[in-house]
């Protein structure tokens, strides 16, 4: 089985323009057709106000599974499946640090997922992932990571055995990228065929998406 995946910061539909078009953030997100879509900054924390309108979702084939309130996620973070893709379970977990954060996990036909954006401290951040991980094995394998990791250095993140990261170039700021802060992590059993950083998304975040083609088995 081969799926692709899409993982972008959308900073609220705000671009780097100065532009706030939820519009063209779905327009890219439908012009790479991934089979999941990780979103960070879809929506505020607290649930009260979602970025990306549900009729242009609707129109670009996806809806978000949701996880309770009138946003698209949790805690800024959603993820976006095809229309009429099971999730056969959804989970919320609270992240530890300073900063209200939390992670959005998913039962799907190809994977266990989770949907991240993690702390701004490296202690956090480390001590994030774990967490991450850990709840991630109650659900069943294989498992995939994706999001904002907040991290530039390449082995900052310190993967445990049988982990592989994707993060194929820097994806901050859009202008002009310098940090890979954008990545794609998989476990056992999934395997990165591609992975690649969607520079045709332009100005309309201050992040640039990551796509990857995955394999499982």
């Amino acid at each position: 089985m081969q799926f692709t995946v899409l993982t972008w910061n959308i900073r609220f539909a705000l671009g780097s323009d100065g532009r706030r078009d939820p519009a063209r953030i779905v327009d890219r997100i439908a012009a790479e057709d991934a089979d999941i879509v990780f979103l960070q900054e879809c929506d505020d924390r607290f649930g009260r106000r979602a970025s990306l309108p549900l009729p242009l979702l609707g129109a670009a084939g996806y809806r978000p599974a949701r996880a309770g309130g009138r946003s698209l996620g949790w805690r800024g973070n959603a993820v976006l499946v095809r229309r009429g893709v099971p999730v056969a379970a959804t989970r919320r977990v609270p992240l530890a640090g300073f900063e209200i954060r939390g992670a959005l996990m998913l039962a799907l036909p190809q994977a266990s997922v989770a949907c991240v954006h993690l702390g701004l401290l490296r202690f956090h951040r480390r001590r994030q992932l774990r967490e991450v991980l850990a709840a991630l094995e109650g659900m069943g394998g294989p498992h995939l990571v994706a999001g904002d990791f907040n991290e530039w250095r390449r082995r900052g993140l310190r993967l445990p055995p049988g982990w592989r990261m994707a993060a194929p170039g820097p994806t901050f700021p859009s202008r002009r990228p310098l940090l890979p802060l954008d990545r794609v992590l998989v476990g056992p059993g999934l395997h990165v065929e591609e992975a690649e950083v969607v520079r045709a998304a332009g100005l309309a975040s201050d992040h640039l998406p990551v796509r990857a083609r995955i394999r499982r088995g």
